[in-house]
């Protein structure tokens, strides 16, 4: 599984990503113990673009969040 992107905030996590049976991105949500998937993307294009919208809502610098994005 590749990581595109993450959040997190405490034992919460959003996750865009790719799990072995999809050919696409997801979105997963999950607690410190389990994940469920949520969506799946049309494209990785659309997969990033909803990441950079994340990072907008959430007021991330991305100077601040090079690599992956686990801080919230």
């Amino acid at each position: 599984m590749s990581k595109l992107h993450g959040f997190r905030r405490g034992d919460e996590t959003i996750s865009i990503t790719h799990l072995p049976r999809y050919k696409k991105p997801v979105l997963l949500i999950g607690n410190g113990l389990c994940c469920q998937k949520i969506a799946s993307f049309d494209s990785e294009e659309y997969a990033e673009g909803f990441c950079k919208m994340l990072e907008r809502w959430f007021g991330i610098d991305k100077t601040e969040s090079e690599g992956e994005k686990w801080m919230i």
